[in-house]
């Protein structure tokens, strides 16, 4: 979206949240903030920029669907006008409604745009939050309305995209176009890993190595009984994990360090520190279907990565990633690539020729649109 952003577009991002999270937040005076390079906190950023919102509204929700929906609806509307009330041709613009969880599809409609992209990053079918409302919502319907209702779809992996293919024959609409857009990867932010100057994050300058590191969020796809088998198996390492912990750990292994989220401009300074990056998932339906963004980041890096048997890791990066598909294995391949550590240059040459940066993917996405722009019929 900052790509979409500094390609002229006006885009306001509005994080769905629900309440508990959002009186959190309103509690800090945040209702809605800019983001600005990731960096600063402001009510609006000039024209071309893009508008943060946390919106007090989510999907998961099944009680005063209507009343909510137009609440959440009208203020969009609100912070749309507000922040760009004014500027030339300010009503002239394509509105599109760009969704990322199907239970918005509904909202989407409510905001009259000129175009809905569903944008599927997830199997949201199979999270555990969606199997205990099952009994409430029908998020396998959801989906599939989804499918059917928006004008263009992009997935972000290849196993997303042949699960939406699949749902698109099933609702016989298999002629309906499906672009697969695997994670993109900033190069030269994550290359500052190789750079000797850079400083070590002084929560990492103590610890025994090797280190086998972890970034990214901590929650149920996370494989947490393996980091403590690795953990027991390799007691002169240490495990870092950087990320939110969005679902307790069970762990007491003296060499496991959950260091907490920290920003995406020092990630690379906690990358240069890591001898191996793990990608430590559950083989599950849910995870089956992930395509880990942090897996061209690690290499871009120039750091070895080992990884559970994800099918879009092993498709992309079978040759260059040690898969593992025991615990066993992951332990072995965690020991021979700390002891026997690839170039790190070569790592990330090979990332950068391989992976697309976030710039080239808005460039293609912006195709997309604009071809399907006059392919869908006006009401």
């Amino acid at each position: 979206m900052l790509n979409m952003a500094a390609r002229g577009h006006r885009v306001m991002y509005a994080g769905c949240v629900g309440m508990r999270p959002a009186i959190k937040l309103f509690s800090r005076g945040q209702s809605g903030c800019v983001v600005d390079g990731f960096a600063g906190v402001h009510d609006f950023q000039d024209d071309g920029g893009l508008l943060y919102h946390n919106l007090s509204y989510s999907p998961w929700a099944w009680r005063f669907g209507a009343a909510r929906m137009k609440m959440a609806a009208d203020t969009i509307e609100r912070r749309h006008k507000t922040a760009w009330s004014g500027h030339e041709n300010a009503g002239d613009r394509l509105r599109v409604a760009w969704i990322y969880h199907p239970g918005l599809l509904d909202l989407a409609r409510a905001l009259r745009p000129d175009m809905i992209i569903y944008d599927i990053m997830d199997r949201f079918t199979e999270f555990t939050a969606s199997m205990e409302l099952a009994d409430k919502i029908d998020l396998s319907q959801q989906e599939r309305a989804a499918l059917m209702g928006a004008d263009v779809i992009f997935t972000g992996g290849h196993s997303l995209h042949t699960a939406a293919l699949e749902g698109l024959q099933a609702g016989n609409a298999a002629h309906k176009p499906v672009h697969c857009f695997p994670s993109g990867v900033d190069i030269a932010h994550f290359a500052q890993a190789l750079d000797s100057t850079l400083p070590e994050p002084s929560d990492m300058t103590s610890l025994p190595k090797p280190i086998f590191g972890y970034f990214g969020a901590i929650d149920e796809r996370l494989d947490i009984g393996l980091l403590g088998k690795l953990g027991r198996a390799c007691p002169a390492c240490s495990i870092v994990m950087v990320g939110p912990v969005l679902q307790p750990a069970d762990i007491s292994e003296p060499n496991i360090h959950f260091v907490g989220p920290k920003s995406y401009a020092c990630l690379p300074q906690y990358l240069k520190t890591f001898n191996v990056c793990l990608l430590p998932f559950k083989m599950t339906p849910l995870v089956a279907h992930i395509s880990p963004t942090k897996t061209p980041e690690y290499l871009a890096g120039g750091r070895p990565v080992v990884s559970a048997a994800i099918p879009d890791v092993a498709a992309d990066w079978g040759d260059i990633v040690r898969i593992a598909k025991t615990c066993e294995d992951f332990i072995a391949a965690c020991n021979a690539s700390a002891s026997k550590p690839p170039d790190p240059a070569t790592l990330s040459k090979l990332a950068a020729s391989r992976s697309r940066s976030w710039a080239i993917i808005a460039d293609e996405m912006e195709n997309r649109v604009n071809t399907a722009i006059f392919q869908t019929p006006k009401s």
